[in-house]
């Protein structure tokens, strides 16, 4: 057993068929709960080192790999992030991510950037944001030529009539082909690229391509975040409904910067509720969505009825709220 109490109180516990289990204890706000947390493969123990900001939990985790089998001892990561790109949502992933901010960019042909430490090579891509004065170079991918410690150059592109370089500017490395997996060797992952959630892809020689190229790319093994309700209660003339039968109609869920959910009376009913509209760009994943989502349920009476929600892409899950619309037999 391990105890993390900041931010979110809970005792965290490792079972011997490899299931790692959570109860969140917070008697100010009454709630116990506990959650069942499985992987591909089984946790063997789990830690809690304080960190800077929260509390950390480490786990050992006996994974299967290139058809050997491996131990790893893997971090869980914050559920606090700023940018859709920065949500990490895969079970022994890995980020990638090489950029270098701008302290200068001259006016020649071509545009030579001054980015100290930038850890570029020729022939790298990278995509320019951010930069003041010479504007002209932002929202472009250049690639990298005469690449120095200190400094490298746009290949190609004549910076003799842009604006005087003001300040600001960030190069990000753009690129197909990501290795440093060897770790889930033959294993599929899901991967969230710049936001958005690609093809599964699978690992070989310890890398994996993707279809086009990305700026920040987070891949590891994917999981499904399953939540249910209790049996719901309608009530009736007679008082509960409970043993009787109900139906639910509809349900609202109220979400939190939320992407790519289920929902339905039960596991095997359910719908994909709708994040994408008309004014969204076709190129860019939708916004994180914050708000309320209402469905409409199929099915007639029964006994068992619940709320059920389903989360199977690399994306963040978090609901405040659940109202279903129940109607008992007797009206």
């Amino acid at each position: 057993m391990a105890w993390t109490g900041q931010p979110d109180p809970v005792l965290w516990m490792v079972r011997e068929d490899g299931a790692l289990v959570s109860m969140c204890h917070d008697p100010d706000q009454q709630i116990t709960a506990f959650s069942r947390h499985v992987t591909q493969g089984a946790f063997e123990s789990v830690a809690v080192i304080p960190g800077p900001d929260r509390d950390e939990v480490w786990a050992v985790v006996r994974r299967t790999a290139g058809g050997a089998e491996r131990r790893y001892v893997e971090q869980f990561q914050s559920l606090d992030f700023e940018e859709q790109e920065d949500a990490f949502f895969v079970d022994s992933g890995l980020t990638f991510y090489n950029a270098a901010a701008f302290t200068g960019a001259s006016k020649g042909d071509p545009v030579v950037v001054t980015a100290p430490g930038h850890g570029f090579a020729d022939g790298d891509q990278v995509y320019v944001s951010g930069v003041l004065g010479m504007e002209e170079l932002n929202g472009r991918v250049f690639t990298v030529a005469d690449a120095e410690g200190d400094t490298f150059a746009l290949a190609g592109e004549d910076g003799t009539e842009y604006g005087e370089y003001a300040g600001g500017g960030l190069a990000e490395e753009t690129r197909r082909t990501f290795s440093g997996l060897g770790h889930l060797e033959g294993a599929g992952v899901c991967v969230l690229a710049d936001g958005a959630v690609r093809p599964e892809a699978v690992v070989s020689g310890g890398g994996i391509t993707l279809a086009s190229p990305a700026r920040k790319v987070h891949a590891g093994l994917g999981y499904t975040a399953l939540l249910s309700t209790m049996r719901l209660e309608a009530g009736g003339q007679g008082g509960t409904a409970q043993g009787r039968p109900i139906r639910a109609f509809k349900a609202a869920a109220r979400l939190y910067r939320t992407l790519g959910l289920e929902m339905g009376p039960d596991f095997s009913r359910m719908d994909t509720l709708p994040f994408r509209s008309p004014a969204h760009a076709m190129d860019r994943p939708p916004e994180l969505f914050s708000g309320d989502k209402e469905m409409e349920f199929r099915g007639g009476y029964g006994k068992e009825l619940r709320v059920c929600l389903r989360q199977s892409a690399p994306l963040p899950f978090t609901v405040t709220a659940l109202m279903p619309g129940v109607q008992g037999a007797d009206g």
